[in-house]
């Protein structure tokens, strides 16, 4: 594979009439390119070897959405719950380590205003 391919690349957003200035992308391939499939199924596994290890066979992901699902017990889901925390833990490490390569980065530049990044998420 060509170095230049991932190194050396540049990026920016655009809503609408609105761009954000050029900077200098370090991270990821470029969007539509064969590799990218590849290269997330391989980033992504981890969680499939989280998920497996700590008992919980079924899961689902899909583009950026990874969900696992567990069946409890009616009378005593104590075992089913211990394993999801216990997962949970796991993967809170895993991604924590996998986050320090970017402890320097507070922000990006979305159209040319600053978006903090933040280390916590909500879905409901």
């Amino acid at each position: 594979m060509d170095k230049v391919y991932l190194t050396d690349r540049k990026q920016s957003v655009r809503i609408g009439q609105y761009s954000s200035p050029v900077v200098p992308c370090s991270v990821g391939v470029h969007q539509g390119s064969v590799l990218g499939p590849l290269l997330f199924a391989i980033n992504t596994s981890s969680i499939a070897a989280f998920a497996q290890l700590h008992g919980m066979m079924q899961q689902q992901q899909y583009a950026d959405d990874s969900q696992l699902y567990i069946v409890l017990t009616p009378l005593d889901p104590s075992s089913e719950l211990a394993a999801v925390k216990s997962c949970l833990a796991s993967l809170q490490l895993w991604f924590y380590t996998r986050a320090q390569s970017f402890s320097g980065l507070h922000s990006i530049d979305v159209a040319g205003s600053a978006t903090p990044l933040n280390s916590h998420i909500k879905l409901l």
